[in-house]
């Protein structure tokens, strides 16, 4: 997925977190063990992160979070589906 121009990969794999955004590496990973809705609302949240870095935001976490639950809820509510920046994996 495209990110402020930048390819970014996503990947679904074991963590022990929801998800980490490397913006170094230009990955954001996603633990596979979490549900759909938390796949939705981790996604939206590392892309906040990989914005907040490349645009030098200095956004604070809690920021951050309080912004991927507004989208969360603008892209649920209005049955956007984030599932193909996912690609194959979603």
């Amino acid at each position: 997925m495209k990110i402020l121009g930048f390819d970014y990969e996503i990947v679904l794999g074991k963590m022990e977190e929801f998800g980490h955004c490397n913006s170094g590496d230009m990955v954001i990973a996603i633990s596979e063990d979490i549900n759909e809705q938390q796949v939705t609302s981790t996604l939206i949240h590392e892309i906040i992160e990989a914005i907040n870095t490349h645009m030098e935001l200095k956004l604070k976490h809690s920021q951050i979070a309080r912004l991927e639950a507004g989208l969360y809820c603008v892209f649920r509510e209005n049955k956007i589906d984030l599932k193909p920046l996912l690609g194959d994996q979603a």
